[in-house]
């Protein structure tokens, strides 16, 4: 059986130990954790974390839900201008597990969780705990769900072709998504249903994504134009460009650059 779906099904919490929600800035980065007291279960409303664990990199997107084992040292990095976490806390009887990430292509469900668990704890009643608890466990099984683990391992490398030739080639002017999953052998929607299942995302999402962040890196140069960005991505229409970096990062490409020549 795989190790995390093995943990999350055996995860059984002793404790709760507190439900916040962080917001920080790029000033506040990077952050140093050099030995977690409890547990975590860290959901990303806002902004793109990079957590390091040694040599393990993990990148916390809006969406998604980061579980840290208690007492593991970390460095947090930022790529946006400002982060929005929900954090709980607990202790556990069973076993630990390396530190992993589960992204969700509709994130509403276990939002709503967190949103209620984090409401019932601030109550500060004793008689809202089996609640909190509940909705714990409704995270973790949202969790488990997600990840499909219970399938195998290599059902999954019937696309691993399509997705090396979506990462080398996402940036062509002729590029398609139907191309990358011709490189497979199987129909389009087989690839996509796949490709979900697996990165928690549809390809077309996934693209998307990748051109937010090769965005970012570009727009740091003082050398490129905006347009010539939006250009090289594929855009030809700067305002649609700058429509769609905005709605996935919350500021301008603009506000985006300025914000770190000010730094």
């Amino acid at each position: 059986m795989n190790i995390t779906f093995d943990f999350l099904n055996q995860l059984c919490i002793s404790e709760l130990c507190f439900v916040q929600t962080y917001v920080a800035s790029r000033s506040d980065y990077p952050m140093h954790n050099k030995g977690r007291r409890h547990h975590g279960l860290l959901y990303t409303v806002k902004g793109t974390e990079t957590y390091q664990f040694g040599t393990f990199k993990v990148e916390a997107v809006p969406g998604s839900v980061l579980y840290i084992p208690k007492d593991e040292n970390y460095i947090i990095t930022l790529s946006d201008p400002e982060s929005i976490v929900m954090v709980l806390d607990f202790e556990t009887t069973g076993k630990h597990c390396a530190p992993f990430l589960v992204r969700f292509s509709d994130s509403g469900s276990v939002k709503s969780y967190f949103t209620r668990l984090e409401t019932d704890w601030n109550r500060n009643n004793p008689a809202y705990l089996p609640d909190c608890k509940s909705s714990f466990y409704r995270i973790v099984g949202l969790m488990a769900k997600q990840l499909h683990m219970y399938q195998p391992a290599h059902k999954y490398d019937k696309i691993a072709k399509g997705v090396d030739y979506l990462h080398e080639n996402y940036l062509q002017n002729d590029f398609r998504l139907e191309t990358a999953a011709a490189h497979t052998g199987v129909s389009y929607r087989y690839f996509e249903t796949l490709f979900r299942e697996k990165h928690g995302v549809s390809p077309k999402e996934y693209v998307l994504n990748m051109k937010i962040e090769r965005a970012k890196e570009l727009l740091l140069s003082e050398k490129m134009l905006i347009r010539d960005i939006a250009l090289t991505l594929g855009y030809s229409d700067i305002y649609h460009f700058g429509k769609i970096f905005t709605a996935k990062t919350g500021v301008t490409p603009s506000e985006y650059k300025n914000s770190y020549i000010r730094k």
